[in-house]
């Protein structure tokens, strides 16, 4: 009798069974939100560790490149530049900026541009056009995708028309058959 006067006075119109239950219920929350946590700390610090770079700056210049399936052009841009839209094909896109002493900048014409891809079977060399619109002048080059998920290096030597010397960029891959 004096227990359950003892449970009167200090738990109201709650039993053991339910405060252990509720016990419970918060420590599965806790535990819940601190793996969320965790996870979003891991997500966040991995992603801060490796960022993915499009650009690479020497001196006063800054090459901006990128490479992708061509079957994620639009069919009307691919016809324009002529390229073949195929979940087998991928292309290297890579343009070059000048950063001026007065704190501008510019598009800056590329006096000579090679590269090769290589998939460590093969090395095949890369044949770049230029492609001029509305105040832009990039160089674009296809390449073929031989297996799905195939890694694939590309290195690329650019000269811009105004420098002395070269700028190498070399980017590793993953590239997969897009359907």
């Amino acid at each position: 009798m004096a227990e359950s006067v003892w449970h009167q006075r200090h738990l109201p119109r709650y039993s053991v069974g339910f405060m252990y239950r509720t016990c419970i219920d918060v420590f599965v929350m806790l535990r819940a939100f601190t793996l969320f946590v965790a996870a979003c700390l891991l997500v966040c610090s991995s992603a801060l560790a490796s960022p993915e770079t499009s650009s690479k700056r020497v001196g006063n210049y800054e090459v901006h490149y990128s490479a992708f399936n061509t079957s994620f052009l639009a069919p009307d841009v691919a016809a324009a530049l002529n390229i073949v839209r195929a979940k087998d094909r991928a292309l290297i896109n890579v343009s070059v900026r000048e950063y001026l002493p007065g704190g501008g900048d510019r598009e800056v014409a590329v006096a000579a541009i090679e590269g090769s891809t290589f998939n460590l079977l093969h090395r095949r060399p890369l044949e770049f056009i230029e492609v001029k619109e509305r105040g832009a002048i990039y160089y674009i080059a296809e390449f073929s995708i031989q297996n799905n998920n195939e890694m694939i290096i590309i290195d690329t030597s650019v000269v811009p028309a105004t420098a002395e010397r070269a700028i190498d960029i070399s980017i590793k891959r993953h590239f997969f058959h897009n359907e």
